[in-house]
């Protein structure tokens, strides 16, 4: 019983739904007292009787319901229901995954339903589907059908009825009751006799709100740890930090979209990883911030409890949403991170309620009113797709000449580059064998990995220096992979007059050019001099429409 995890996705509701109202968010809301009666005039399919309509076609069927723990007899067939409320599913909050709410379900732990159904001997046995948030009781002319004691991650899932219940299955009218029980955070109920046509994961305003691709995922971060967990249900009873400046507390950026915080702590399986960052807004804003988490993942706003999920899953962005309201001002945003065999790993970004990026925020790792100039700088240069050019060669610091070397990590601190992946943008110390694919070749001591994105969105590397005055243009001595497609698009440019100047276009091949074996100079010639400090650009791109690409970066030289 250790192993089970609890599931369940904290500060679901941006605020109660108003019954009889149309949400903002795009749910169609039925008020709990209309005066609809339960579905008694319905087959084993929720199909209305004497239609030929498709089951996937028919609307939710009505139920009667209450929050009041009823009596003992409530799953019987004479049991009065009459007292009870009456509501068209689903049932739940706002923020409901893979479920669009008819009827609120936002003032109570417990929720009750029942409803009559109709089932003639001879047909199939009713197949149940069921969507629930947390624990579940599905009973059958008052004999348990159904169970599970947790939530069904966002989707529809198919329970096999009991025994019991297939034996108290009547010609003519039954009685159907769900129990579904909310361990603190998102809710949500529907049992049905058909699974929904099309169903997903996700519910339609969740796909309609998924975050666009060029809004940032956090970048940089403070992290702590790890923690040992060996019970697995430390996160559970954890209090948010108070402070961040406490011993342990160290800086972390991330080139890509993801935060690996077991790699980046080594740490052990049956740990806890902290991570922290804050938000800071210029106005007022609201939308969500979406998450993604191979192990379980708590979350605390301004030392307030935010969400819990406590369920291990493959690891991938955007799995998880919650609504979230910032006021004007800096805003604390804290992890607990659970590494159970699977790497402790964080994918989160925060966008507006139609999937744009919100307006005037800034991922910092100080207070907005404390930043310094060089601090305001480095938030801004790890999160470049939120700046223009102009911007970026006003703010990105600028790039000492050693750093061109790229002989650590370190020296791409002071470099903006565009998030294209969970594994790119790369640094690799020392490029070996073993490395995850694609490998870099050899004779090179550290090497950056850039993979433009499939729709051929490409991958961009920005740096400000300050030219020699003799200085004539630049060269990146670079490396295609023959893992990956046939090559890779280089362009470079300097931006001259608040305009891109590109000044060298070539393909790089794999292997397939003479010289220095796979790793070749790729170099560009000023058509006009830059002011100083210029902002030098490099963009990696698939010179082929069908074929992937990837690019390894060595150097960086001015000529």
């Amino acid at each position: 019983m250790l192993f089970l995890r609890r599931a369940t996705i904290s500060g679901a509701a941006r605020r109660p739904i108003d019954p009889g109202a149309e949400d903002p968010a795009g749910y169609s809301v039925v008020a709990a007292d209309s005066e609809a009666e339960p579905g008694v005039d319905r087959d084993a399919w929720g199909v209305p009787r004497g239609t030929e309509t498709r089951p996937e076609e028919t609307s939710p069927a009505v139920w009667a319901y209450t929050i009041d723990e009823p009596s003992l007899s409530w799953t019987k067939r004479s049991f009065n229901d009459k007292r009870w409320a009456r509501g068209t599913a689903g049932f739940g909050s706002a923020g409901a995954a893979g479920l669009t709410v008819a009827t609120p379900w936002v003032d109570s732990l417990d929720l009750w339903l029942r409803r009559s159904f109709v089932w003639e001997p001879g047909a199939d046995e009713p197949r149940l589907y069921a969507i629930h948030d947390d624990s579940l009781e599905v009973f059958i002319n008052g004999k348990l059908a159904a169970q599970a004691p947790l939530w069904s991650g966002g989707r529809y899932i198919e329970y096999s009825l009991s025994k019991a219940a297939r034996k108290v299955l009547r010609r003519g009218e039954n009685v159907i009751a769900a129990h579904a029980h909310d361990t603190g955070g998102g809710r949500s109920l529907d049992v049905r006799f058909t699974e929904p046509l099309g169903a997903s994961l996700y519910s339609a305003h969740w796909w309609a709100t998924r975050p666009y691709s060029d809004v940032a995922f956090i970048r940089r971060w403070q992290i702590a740890g790890p923690v040992t967990d060996s019970e697995h249900q430390a996160l559970l009873a954890l209090q948010c930090p108070e402070q961040l400046d406490e011993d342990g507390w160290s800086e972390l950026r991330v080139l890509g979209d993801r935060l690996d915080l077991g790699a980046a702590l080594a740490a052990k399986s049956n740990s806890l990883c902290w991570a922290a960052t804050w938000l800071i807004v210029d106005e007022p804003v609201q939308g969500y911030l979406w998450l993604g988490s191979a192990g379980g993942l708590r979350a605390w706003l301004d030392d307030a409890p935010l969400m819990l999920n406590h369920e291990h899953r493959s690891a991938r962005a955007d799995e998880l949403r919650v609504p979230i309201q910032l006021n004007a001002g800096s805003h604390r945003l804290v992890f607990a991170v659970e590494q159970q065999g699977a790497p402790a790993v964080l994918w989160a970004r925060l966008a507006g309620e139609t999937g744009a990026a919100l307006e005037g925020l800034t991922y910092a790792l100080e207070a907005g009113s404390e930043r310094s100039p060089v601090e305001s700088a480095r938030a801004l240069a790890a999160h470049p797709a939120q700046l223009s050019l102009l911007d970026l060669a006003a703010v990105l610091p600028e790039t000492p000449a050693a750093a061109l070397e790229l002989r650590s990590a370190e020296h791409l601190q002071t470099m903006a580059v565009w998030s294209t992946g969970a594994e790119s943008p790369r640094w690799i110390d020392r490029p070996q064998a073993k490395d995850p694919a694609p490998n870099a070749p050899s004779g090179a001591r550290g090497v950056l990995l850039l993979q433009p994105r499939a729709e051929q969105r490409p991958a961009r590397l920005a740096l400000r220096v300050t030219l020699p005055p003799d200085a004539a243009g630049f060269s990146v001595n670079v490396a295609a992979p023959s893992s990956v497609g046939a090559g890779a698009r280089v362009r470079l440019g300097v931006v001259v007059a608040g305009a891109v100047s590109w000044i060298a276009d070539e393909v790089v091949l794999h292997g397939k050019r003479a010289g220095k074996g796979r790793w070749v100079d790729v170099k560009g010639v000023f058509e006009q001099p830059p002011e100083n400090p210029a902002l030098l650009l490099l963009l990696v791109e698939s010179h082929a429409d069908s074929e992937p690409a990837a690019l390894f970066l060595d150097s960086i030289a001015l000529r």
